[in-house]
């Protein structure tokens, strides 16, 4: 009889665990950190070509990193802003958002920071392009994180 009955509780006990993990294992947050280095004359960051891939929960993603200037070469040529695309990696890749242009600070040494909402995405695999329109003379060192609740 005692067996039995601690038997059932621990069977309950189980399932009770069981039921809370599945009930909060949808609402975790899921992040995943990105990072890229520009020389001078760097123009496209394109993590398909490099193979760096986010495996991303379904949600409203938001982009959020910091720039910082870390070399100006010459003259300052303008300060062109950087623009940070996320892409699934479908068959035919699809372009899910684009926001920015996020500028680099002016002065070497500087950082700013960003957070950017861009869109609801299903859950997969998604990469970023990064890229500014000219080159500006600054080396630009960014890094972030893709995030959805």
């Amino acid at each position: 009889m005692k067996y039995q009955f601690f038997k059932n509780r621990v069977i309950t006990l189980a399932m009770t665990l069981l039921a809370a993990l599945v009930m909060v294992t949808p609402v975790m947050a899921n992040s995943s950190g990105w990072y890229f280095l520009a020389y001078y004359d760097g123009r496209v960051v394109n993590g398909h070509d490099n193979g760096v891939f986010h495996q991303m929960n379904a949600g409203y993603l938001t982009i959020a990193g910091t720039l910082e200037t870390t070399a100006i070469y010459g003259s300052p040529n303008g300060n062109q802003g950087w623009t940070f695309e996320v892409w699934k990696d479908t068959l035919i890749h699809q372009k899910m958002c684009a926001v920015g242009k996020v500028a680099a600070p002016a002065s070497w040494g500087d950082t700013v920071s960003f957070s950017y909402g861009c869109a609801n995405v299903t859950s997969g695999s998604y990469f970023m392009k990064i890229w500014r329109a000219e080159t500006d003379n600054r080396e630009v060192e960014g890094s972030g994180t893709l995030s959805t609740p």
